[in-house]
């Protein structure tokens, strides 16, 4: 869970959520397909299939280095992957198992948001509450944040995982809650309230505290009582690196080319950002429970998974603790989890009845178990070509090739022989595609799905709005 806006790099899933977000365009505009029938169990085909996916899998670890990957695929109630690859343990040589217990990093948002959003129900808290309401020993400008606003990353509070001093703290034994806080209570808003939106731990960490408050409850505790036990999600647990957990997965983490087993987060470091641990088969238990209708009422989950919106009303590609960005062209609901050690995705394709959870015992950053996912995706579903648009003209090439910056965040875009690219975030320079004029500001993407909008005024490129799902960055022209 790394992080920050200064420069950008954010909670293990920050960039890795940016890049992530975009693992695909903004919420597809076609419509659903008809889903195909899946090969029946035990036939021909059917092993054909898992071989297939078995060796994409394979290929995957290959390449990163994989130490283990668990996968679990759920259409319907057909499973149609369900096993564990690598070693659990490198040094030991320990086989991989199905049920290995991995450290989930940011997909515990989504724990914490239906926590907060069942203690609304009950009409405990609002949304629409300050944080300060419940937590009245926060900085004074925090203070008048609501909880809605930490949900959506709006809040321009800074990320504690960007802070200078986050990598030796993080790691520290005994640390508390509190000393998350300190690592950032003392710097300046990345930006006015409402007005951006930039992936943010330090948000979660605050819901957690909330739900602690208001349930009068550590937040383990809280969640255990509140989710985990009514859903028989016995895996589940706000994780320790001192008790002795049953098929508990090592943690590496990769240093140039080199496995290394990674120094683990205190938990507590992570809270409500990231500190919980479980199995693929309870995230998917999960998964069905939550959008099945079994966790939130209607109204309830209808804003869980509504996009976030900024003050003046620019909807955002992230909802509630859930990322509402597209895998392999189809509409889902989805997360990237990453901490030391450990990376995690969550995806609910709801036009396709189809549930992944995958688990990596090595933070990857920005080489995401999602990317592996959608190639499973599209093996079992069929791939799904994107409609192309024409090419921009000309005097719109010429007039957005410049630099764009708000601070240390940054966008350069420039014209390769008649191709515009863009080099967004401090990245490598990626082409963009043109979408066409929507909203009244020009469109484009890039390969991974962050969205670029130029306004103008006249014939001059003013400002760019970039999109990349985990964050929603305004910057103007330098």
């Amino acid at each position: 869970m790394r992080h920050a806006p200064r420069p950008v790099v954010r909670l293990c899933t920050a960039l890795a959520l940016a890049a992530q977000a975009a693992a695909a365009l903004a919420l597809s505009a076609q419509a659903p397909l008809a889903q195909a029938p899946l090969p029946p169990r035990g036939s021909k085909p059917r092993a054909a299939l898992v071989r297939a996916l078995d060796s994409i899998v394979s290929a995957e670890m290959a390449v990163r280095q994989w130490p283990s990957v668990a996968v679990l695929m759920v259409r319907g109630t057909d499973t149609i992957l369900h096993k564990g690859y690598g070693q659990a343990d490198v040094e030991l040589g320990v086989p991989a198992r199905a049920d290995g217990v991995y450290w989930i990093g940011s997909v515990t948002k989504q724990f914490v948001t239906a926590a907060v959003m069942r203690l609304a129900e009950r009409g405990a808290l609002s949304l629409d509450d300050s944080a300060g309401r419940w937590l009245p020993a926060l900085p004074w400008w925090w203070q008048g944040t609501t909880l809605r606003e930490l949900m959506w990353h709006t809040s321009g509070i800074p990320s504690y995982t960007g802070a200078p001093r986050a990598a030796v703290a993080l790691v520290t034994p005994r640390k508390t809650v509190d000393s998350t806080l300190a690592l950032v209570r003392d710097l300046p808003p990345d930006f006015p309230r409402g007005t951006q939106m930039l992936y943010n731990n330090t948000g979660y960490v605050l819901l957690g505290q909330v739900v602690e408050a208001v349930r009068k409850q550590p937040l383990g505790e809280a969640l255990r009582d509140e989710l985990f036990t009514p859903l028989g999600l016995a895996s589940l647990h706000y994780c320790s690196v001192e008790r002795l957990t049953p098929g508990r997965v090592t943690g590496y983490n990769r240093v140039a080319d080199t496995v290394r087993r990674a120094v683990l987060w205190w938990p507590d470091m992570a809270a409500g950002a990231g500190a919980l641990c479980g199995t693929v088969a309870d995230l998917v238990k999960w998964s069905q429970a939550l959008h099945g209708g079994r966790v939130l009422t209607p109204a309830s989950y209808a804003q869980f998974t509504a996009p976030g919106r900024l003050a003046d009303g620019t909807p955002l590609r992230y909802g509630m603790g859930v990322l509402l960005t597209d895998v392999a062209n189809r509409r889902a609901i989805q997360h990237t989890g990453g901490i030391a050690g450990f990376t995690t995705w969550l995806a609910h394709l709801p036009d396709d009845s189809l549930h992944v959870a995958m688990t990596v015992n090595l933070f990857v950053g920005s080489e995401r178990p999602s990317l592996a996912g959608v190639k499973l995706v599209e093996r079992v579903l069929g791939p799904r070509p994107l409609v192309g648009m024409a090419r921009p003209d000309d005097a719109l090439r010429r007039a957005l090739v410049g630099r764009y910056a708000d601070g240390a965040r940054t966008a350069v875009v420039t014209d390769a022989g008649g191709a515009l690219q863009a080099a967004l975030l401090g990245g490598a320079p990626q082409p963009l595609v043109y979408k066409g004029r929507i909203n009244g500001r020009e469109r484009f993407t890039t390969a991974d799905g962050v969205i670029v909008e130029a306004e103008l005024a006249g014939d001059a490129v003013t400002r760019l709005r970039v999109d990349g799902g985990s964050y929603y960055l305004l910057l103007p022209r330098r």
